[in-house]
């Protein structure tokens, strides 16, 4: 039984012949939550999928009030079987991910799943498409948020917007690396921080501790970056 579907952006900026985002779809399909998430780049696949294939650009796509950081030393080689950790706060709190590619098929894409940080199900496939002079980029996440009982409360008020809105700010910034800086959400022009907020990961929905750790942090982590 589907739950719904929320429409989290409905960018269209292919008029411009820029870059243009189908939208974030989440919804539930028995077993998981699923995201779906599209989007077409002015790049071709061989420029597109390279940059995807650095685990170390995640750090650019992500927000920085999530402090986001890669732990596994370069060079990470990528194929099936490999093995990457990370590092993020989530609201305050300090989390340990692991990944595992389970699918290298480049340039069409990739597998990955969470074996070890946040979430009871995280399994993200990955696709490239050359469509239109530019790649279709497609995301597909199922999803399922700890708690059991509780996961579709925990998913209704915290995880789910926020996993979005990730998304969004992702699509953002890959907007600019690959398209028009005037339509994206601007490092050149806002601060991650401001950003974040545009999108709703922001101050605005943090509490006045984590407001001012993101304060007192932010500098430093991306000194060290």
């Amino acid at each position: 039984m589907m739950l719904g579907i929320v429409w989290a952006a409905g960018w269209s900026w292919d008029g411009l012949g820029v870059v243009w985002l189908m939208g974030v779809h989440v919804a539930w399909d028995g077993g998981a939550w699923r995201l779906e998430m599209a989007q077409w780049l002015p790049r071709p696949v061989g420029e597109v999928f390279p940059f995807f294939s650095d685990a170390y650009n995640l750090e650019r796509l992500t927000p920085g009030i999530l402090r986001f950081e890669v732990l596994t030393p370069r060079p990470i080689v990528m194929r099936s079987g490999a093995l990457i950790d990370y590092k993020l706060r989530v609201r305050g709190v300090p989390i340990r991910w692991r990944t595992e590619i389970l699918e290298w098929d480049p340039p069409r894409g990739f597998v990955d799943t969470q074996l070890r940080g946040p979430y009871a199900l995280w399994h993200h496939t990955h696709r490239f498409e050359s469509r239109d002079g530019g790649t279709l980029c497609t995301d597909v996440v199922r999803y399922r948020p700890r708690g059991w009982l509780l996961a579709g409360l925990v998913n209704r008020l915290l995880v789910e917007r926020d996993v979005r809105a990730i998304f969004a700010y992702r699509a953002a910034r890959l907007g600019e690396v690959f398209g028009d800086r005037r339509l994206g959400l601007g490092a050149g022009r806002l601060g991650e921080g401001e950003g974040d907020r545009r999108l709703g990961l922001g101050a605005g929905r943090l509490g006045e501790e984590d407001r001012e750790e993101e304060r007192r942090g932010e500098l430093g982590v991306r000194g060290e970056r």
